[in-house]
C-alpha cells in the first residue's frame, strides 16, 4: 500500500529525534566518566643540591652615616672640606670662633693652680702666720668676754641704784598724801615711773647676759679652732682640700672640652654629602640628629651638637655636615614573621639592584628582635651588608634581597607536594610495581625546589604527589615539569609514557 508523504516525513523526524537523544546521552555519560577518572601524579626521588631562601626588598644606605653638628654657639671661622670630599676619622671639618672658650680655659686653669697651692699649704701643716692669727683671735675673744662681764655688772649696779632712788620717790609721795599736801595722782605717777625705770634696767641686764654668753661661746670656739689648727692637717682638712682640687680639675677638663668642640671633626671615615653653612655664619646649639650605622636593624646612630641651615643663626636637626661611608653599604629589608625565625647573622645573601639587575654578594649583619605590625601582619627588619660595592651605585637605590637560610649538597629531594606532615610525623606514598605504600620519612630543610629527605627513601624511588589532576599524565613536581605536550617530564599513569 502506498504511504502518504506525511508518514515518511513524520518517520524521519522521529528517527532524527532518537538519534539526537542517543547522542546527548552518550555525551553526558561519556563526560561524566572522563571527569571521574583520576590518575595519580608521581615524581622520582632525586639527588642534588637544595637551598632555602628568604626574600625581601629595600633601599641601599650607608652602614655608617651621621649628621655632625657643633655643640656650642659661635661664628664659623673656617670650613676645611667641600661636598663630595672623602675624609678620614678625626679629620677637621670646620671651626668656630674659639676666643671665649680660650678665656674660660685660662680662668679654669688659674683656679686649679690656686686650689693646688691651698692643698699644699694644708698638707704642710700650720704655718707661723696661721699660729699668730689664732693667737690674736683667742685674745680678742677673751677681751670680749671681759667687756661683756663688766657690762653685766654695770647693768646690775644701775638697777640697784635706780631701785633705791625710785623707792624713795614713792615713799615721799605717800607721805605727802598722808599729810594732806600731796595727791593720789602724784602717788600713782611715782609708782608708774618706778616700774618703767626698773623694767628698762631689767632689759639692760638681760641684754648684757646674752652678750656675755655669746662672748664666752666665741671664746671657747676660738680656743678650740686654735687647738685644731695646731694639730693640722686633719684627715677632714686634707679631704676638703683634695675635693677643691678635684672640682677645679673638672672645670679645666670641661673648659678644654668646650674649646676642643669649637673644631668639628669627622666621627668616622666617609664622604661629605652636604655642608649647610659657610664662613661668617653663626651656628647655635641644637638637638641631636640621626644617621645609619651598622649593628642596628634600624640603622641608627647620632652625633649631638648644633646644626645650621643658612646664613643666619639657626638650630635644627639637619646638621652642619652630613657624612656617609660609601665604601660599606647595607640594606634593611622587612622579613615575614614565619621566615624571620630562619634568618641569622652571618648567613650569605644576594642583593640585586633593581635598575640594572646586577647581583652582589652580601652577608646578614643584624636581625632585629623587635617586629613591626601593619594590617595584622608582623615583619622583622633584617640588615644585609654588601660584601663589595659595585661601581656607580648610589645611596637610596631600590634593591631586592635573597637570603640563603639553609642548603644541603647530595641531598635526597622530593617535591613539597609529595610530603604529608601531621604534627611531628611526615609520610610519603611510594609506588612499587604499581602498588602504593605509605612510608614514614624524616625531613631536613624545605628548599625552594623541594624537600630534603634524611631517612626513609632512596634515590630513584617513585613517590605520589598529593594533588590530583583531571587529565592523564604526571609531573615530577619540580620547576619546568608538566604533562605530555607541556615540555615537562611525565606521561601516563604511574609515571609511564
Amino acid at each position: 500500500m502506498k504511504r502518504p508523504p506525511t508518514f515518511w516525513l513524520n518517520t524521519g523526524l522521529a528517527v532524527a529525534l532518537l538519534a539526537a537523544g542517543g547522542g546527548a546521552w552518550y555525551t553526558v555519560q561519556g563526560s561524566s566518566v572522563a571527569q571521574t577518572a583520576t590518575t595519580s601524579r608521581t615524581s622520582t626521588v632525586r639527588t642534588g643540591t637544595l637551598s632555602a631562601t628568604v626574600t625581601g626588598s629595600g633601599n641601599l644606605e650607608s652602614a655608617a652615616s651621621s649628621t655632625v653638628d657643633f655643640t656650642s654657639s659661635g661664628v664659623i671661622t673656617d670650613v676645611y672640606v667641600t661636598t663630595g670630599q672623602t675624609v678620614k676619622k678625626g679629620q677637621k671639618l670646620a671651626r668656630i670662633d674659639a676666643a671665649a672658650a680660650e678665656r674660660s680655659l685660662a680662668s679654669a686653669k688659674a683656679s686649679l693652680l690656686s686650689a693646688q697651692a691651698a692643698y699644699a699649704d694644708t698638707a704642710d701643716g700650720q704655718s707661723a702666720s696661721q699660729r699668730k692669727r689664732d693667737e690674736i683671735s683667742v685674745s680678742d675673744a677673751r677681751s670680749a668676754v671681759t667687756k661683756a662681764t663688766s657690762a653685766l655688772a654695770t647693768a646690775r649696779s644701775t638697777r640697784a641704784s635706780d631701785l633705791v632712788k625710785q623707792n624713795a620717790l614713792v615713799a615721799a609721795a605717800q607721805a605727802a598724801l598722808a599729810a594732806g599736801t600731796g595727791t593720789a595722782v602724784a602717788l600713782t605717777a611715782a609708782k608708774a615711773t618706778r616700774a618703767s625705770v626698773l623694767a628698762k634696767d631689767d632689759d639692760a641686764i638681760a641684754s648684757a647676759r646674752t652678750a656675755l654668753a655669746s662672748a664666752q661661746d666665741n671664746y671657747e670656739l676660738q680656743k678650740l679652732s686654735a687647738a685644731e689648727n695646731a694639730d693640722s692637717p686633719t684627715a677632714a682638712d686634707l679631704a676638703k682640700a683634695r675635693s677643691t682640687v678635684a672640682d677645679a680639675q673638672a672645670a679645666v677638663d670641661e673648659a678644654q672640652e668646650t674649646l676642643d668642640d669649637t673644631t668639628l671633626v669627622a666621627p668616622h671615615a666617609g664622604t661629605v654629602l652636604s655642608i649647610s653653612s659657610d664662613v661668617g655664619d653663626t651656628v647655635g646649639s641644637g638637638s641631636s640628629s640621626s644617621g645609619s650605622g651598622s649593628g642596628s636593624a634600624a640603622g641608627s646612630s647620632s652625633t649631638a651638637g648644633a646644626s645650621s641651615t643658612g646664613t643666619t643663626t639657626s638650630t635644627g636637626s639637619s646638621g652642619f655636615v652630613e657624612l656617609a661611608d660609601l665604601t660599606k653599604l647595607e640594606v634593611t629589608a622587612s622579613v615575614a614573621e614565619a621566615d624571620a625565625a630562619d634568618v641569622e647573622k652571618g648567613q650569605s645573601a644576594t642583593v640585586t639592584l633593581s635598575a640594572t639587575d646586577t647581583e652582589v654578594a652580601a652577608t646578614v649583619t643584624d636581625v632585629s628582635v623587635s617586629g613591626t605590625t601593619s594590617s595584622n601582619v608582623v615583619t622583622y627588619p633584617v640588615t644585609v651588608t654588601l660584601d663589595e660595592v659595585p661601581d656607580g651605585v648610589r645611596l637610596g637605590a631600590s634593591v631586592s634581597v635573597s637570603i640563603t637560610t639553609g642548603s644541603a649538597e647530595d641531598a635526597l629531594i622530593v617535591p613539597t607536594s609529595a610530603v604529608t606532615t601531621t604534627g611531628n610525623r611526615s609520610t610519603v606514598t611510594v609506588v612499587t610495581d604499581g602498588v602504593e605504600k605509605t612510608v614514614a620519612v624524616e625531613v631536613g630543610i624545605e628548599g625552594d625546589s623541594g624537600v630534603q629527605i634524611t631517612s626513609g627513601l632512596t634515590a630513584g624511588q617513585t613517590v605520589v604527589l598529593t594533588s590530583s589532576s583531571g587529565s592523564a599524565g604526571s609531573s615530577n613536581g619540580f620547576p619546568g615539569a608538566g604533562g605530555p605536550g607541556l615540555g615537562g617530564v611525565g606521561g601516563g599513569p604511574g609515571g609511564q609514557p
